[in-house]
């Protein structure tokens, strides 16, 4: 072998052996970041409705006309989503709240509340993100003052008799799933399950 191919080769084989360090050091630093942060979900606010408690009765009416009554027997779960038209958070959410609603129409309602914009505004969002014919989308700045709701996006999991069973911020569609986690395990949240 040419001396100069032996000096390439062994240089090609240290870098091998760098690479391979750094990945290592790097999946180590990865399994420690998720240690410290763990499992999240929604993050429960102390605002509006408290949990175990009937929500208040609230009469709307979607943006199609429609209308939708809060807070009473509706006969199977609501999901109700807080959103304002200029979350980015909120509208990375909508594919798959509105597939979440398509899968699961039998068994949940999912509502849409938005403040903080218009009714023409509403109906653009509700185009856009193709909530029409599957989702309510209620434009209300009186129902986010009635059930004390300031940030977004924020969800209520409300049973079949109107009782809310859980809340709290959901930046991701993990953040929802761990609602209706909470509800099936019969805990206010998941960090309560997990003892977070």
């Amino acid at each position: 072998m040419h001396p100069l191919e032996l000096v390439s080769h062994i240089f090609l084989w240290i870098a091998v052996i760098v690479l391979g360090a750094l990945v290592l050091a790097l999946a180590r630093q990865i399994g420690l970041l998720y240690e410290k942060t763990g499992i999240s979900g929604a993050r429960i606010m102390n605002v509006g409705p408290s949990i175990g408690q009937a929500i208040p009765e609230f009469d709307a009416t979607d943006i199609q006309g429609k209308k939708v009554s809060l807070g009473s027997e509706r006969g199977k779960r609501t999901l109700m989503l807080f959103i304002s038209a200029n979350c980015a958070s909120c509208a990375h959410l909508m594919p798959a709240i509105t597939k979440l609603a398509r899968e699961e129409r039998k068994n949940l309602d999912v509502i849409i509340a938005a403040f903080g914009i218009n009714q023409e505004d509403g109906k653009r969002y509700s185009i856009e993100h193709r909530l029409n014919e599957v989702i309510p989308l209620i434009v209300s700045n009186d129902l986010a003052l009635e059930y004390k709701i300031s940030v977004v996006p924020y969800g209520l999991l409300i049973d079949r008799s109107g009782i809310l069973r859980t809340k709290g911020l959901v930046n991701h569609y993990q953040d929802i799933e761990s609602l209706l986690n909470a509800d099936e395990l019969g805990v206010r949240s998941i960090q309560e399950y997990l003892k977070v």
